[in-house]
């Protein structure tokens, strides 16, 4: 800012030194105080948003980097599980830190998928027992009802039928009540009615394997259609299981070629119920054929390692049939070793799994006996309980509202406070600017009745010097009158710039409104703002009185104003 500038801004000196003048001034630094302090407040509040938001990115970046891990976990199952199962620990142990439940349910998912594909049954069941204590914990139901199914599935692999499908329908129950309830659409079914058709399939009803995939292709939308080429794949079966042979070899064909692209390790499971509906039709030469590619599925993907025994059992029977025993007796040598292996109670990696699976159940019905014992206790204080949620919630709902009305009370404060101090400053400038001009009318007022009291004792003058005998020449006499009444003018004048000077707007308000007002008009009317009477105004006028009379009635006409409407205050409004 230049020299210039700050002069410019700086305020006109005045010698009026009033009391409220003194006020602005001691006012003006608490008005700087206070904002000072607002402005810090408001720094405060703008640093603590700011880490908050930094706190909520930092943690969305760390989930997102974990999110990366699991992801490569996948990439790399079918090439190197072992490493897989290692990134998996390391994410689950990540989201269970971030607090993440839904993502670390998934994890163990995932490496219960992992193991149950290397048969590792009891490391997949302790994986979905601990997912299912996560989920329950968490109140997610629909996930509680995923890990049903997972688990009835791996029932049904021990051919645990009753529990298998007890676990199905506890699955299928959750579902609809979440569907019921509005929570979920019924979309939700279809990964469950899936289950429950393989499951059923897997005991061999087929009428009711296909009732369930109906359902499944009845419910299926865009957020469940991963899942139409498993379906395509149980109609496939179910066909192939009803006499439908030469029509589900040829959609095993249509199957096995959306897995590729997809999920080509689920052709270890297209490749073997094709090869049993050549086996069925008498084309033992296509069934050997699809056996041994399932088999190089398996090993190529690493995947279904469990199917395996029932392959070469399969194997076993198609060389039976072509009369080779030797291969055939080879082929039930490996199929007694897995199945020693995978489904033996008696094999290392099962016999925990079993002692586990009977543990759960015994754990289940003390559970359950228990949970009847309480209904009656928990009916006599769920009105207690209600009641205490409601007053929670009530307590939370004031809570939030105190809050809210304190900080809008807070932000109503600081305005009505800082509009507060603007008003006070404008009056105070304003009433400052009122003392200054009613002192310069003032002033101005007392030189015009100085002039009147000249004009006064020149009138007087007049009056004696006419009277007299003088012996003075008529032509010196009238250029004394005649100098008189121009210094009368020139009072006039003088005394017009000064009022103007002060009272600049009064003329430029007058005029706006009242364009036709004359000269004379201008000067009566300034003499009426100073609250002048009429002699005063016929001396500085140098009229009659009569003749102020006179004006004043036109001046009156001329503003519109009614009989009872007073001059001098309508004048002073401007």
């Amino acid at each position: 800012m230049t020299k210039t500038e700050q002069i410019c801004l700086k305020p006109p000196k005045s010698d009026l030194k009033s009391e409220n003048v003194a006020k602005l001034d001691k006012l003006n630094p608490s008005f700087l105080q206070y904002h000072m302090n607002s402005n810090r407040q408001g720094t405060y509040i703008l640093i603590f948003i700011f880490l908050i938001f930094c706190s909520v990115i930092s943690k969305a970046q760390t989930t997102e980097s974990v999110l990366e891990k699991f992801k490569k976990a996948n990439e790399i199952r079918f090439t190197d599980y072992n490493r897989s199962l290692v990134i998996l620990d390391q994410c689950y142990k990540d989201f269970i830190n971030l607090k993440d439940t839904l993502n670390a349910v998934k994890v163990l998912r995932r490496k219960a998928y992992i193991n149950g594909h290397h048969a590792k049954y009891k490391l997949s069941y302790d994986c979905l027992w601990k997912a299912l204590s996560l989920a329950s914990s968490s109140g997610n139901k629909k996930m509680v009802a995923t890990l049903y199914t997972d688990i009835g599935r791996y029932y049904g692999f021990y051919k645990r039928k009753k529990a298998a499908f007890d676990f199905m329908n506890k699955s299928i129950n959750i579902k609809k009540e979440l569907i019921n309830k509005e929570q979920e659409k019924p979309s939700i079914l279809v990964e469950s009615y899936n289950s429950m058709c393989a499951l059923n399939r897997e005991f061999k009803d087929f009428k009711a394997a296909k009732q369930y995939l109906d359902s499944c292709f009845l419910y299926v939308d865009e957020s469940t259609s991963n899942l139409i080429p498993e379906l395509r794949f149980e109609e496939a079966v179910i066909l192939a299981n009803t006499g439908k042979i030469n029509q589900s070899i040829k959609l095993f064909d249509e199957v096995h070629e959306e897995f590729l692209g997809q999920n080509p390790s689920y052709n270890v499971l297209v490749l073997t119920h094709q090869g049993l509906a050549y086996q069925e039709n008498g084309q033992l030469d296509h069934a050997e054929r699809n056996y041994r590619k399932a088999l190089e599925v398996s090993e190529t993907y690493d995947s279904h390692r469990d199917f395996a025994n029932l392959i070469h059992e399969y194997l076993s029977k198609v060389y039976f049939m072509k009369g080779n025993l030797p291969l055939a007796y080879e082929e039930l040598k490996k199929v007694k070793e897995l199945d020693e292996l995978f489904f033996d109670s008696r094999s290392e990696n099962n016999r925990s799994l079993l002692e586990i699976q009977d543990q759960f159940r015994v754990e289940q019905e003390r559970a359950e006996a228990l949970i009847q014992k309480q209904k009656l206790n928990e009916l006599e204080s769920a009105e207690e309980i209600l009641f205490l949620q409601r007053t929670i919630l009530i307590i939370a709902l004031g809570s939030l509202i105190t809050l809210a009305f304190l900080f809008f009370k807070y932000i109503r404060n600081k305005y009505e406070t800082e509009k507060r101090i603007v008003k006070q400053n404008q009056e105070l400038k304003i009433q400052k600017t009122n003392e200054l001009l009613e002192l310069k009318n003032r002033e101005m007022a007392v030189s015009a009745l100085k002039v009147i009291e000249k004009e006064e004792i020149i009138d007087e003058f007049k009056s004696n010097l006419e009277k007299t005998d003088w012996k003075i020449e008529p032509n010196k006499l009238k250029r004394a009158v005649k100098s008189l009444k121009v210094n009368h003018n020139q009072n006039w004048e003088e005394f017009e710039t000064r009022f103007v000077a002060i009272n600049s707007q009064f003329y430029k308000n007058l005029h706006t409104e009242f364009p036709d007002l004359t000269a004379g008009d201008d000067k009566l009317c300034a003499l009426i703002k100073l609250n002048f009477n009429s002699k005063d105004m016929s001396k500085l006028l140098g009229i009659s009185i009569e003749s102020v009379h006179t004006s004043r009635y036109r001046l009156r006409r001329k503003l519109g104003l009614e009989r009872d409407d007073n001059l001098t205050d309508f004048i002073m409004k401007f």
